[in-house]
């Protein structure tokens, strides 16, 4: 449970921090850093969800 739940925060956060530096570049920073504040959590919050439904699905 733990490995998929931190492959798919990863997957959702990792390209994250490649796009954000590309979207400062063409976007600045107020963008960029309003865009890292809505992807950081979100892939906080569906890792945590993840988490909760295998939990009790591997029961």
């Amino acid at each position: 449970v733990q490995v998929v739940v931190s492959m798919v925060v990863i997957t959702l956060f990792v390209p994250c921090i490649a796009n954000f530096l590309m979207i400062v570049k063409e976007y600045g920073a107020r963008i960029g850093l309003a865009v890292a504040a809505t992807v950081f959590p979100l892939a906080l919050l569906v890792g945590g969800l993840l988490n909760i439904v295998l939990s009790q699905v591997v029961r």
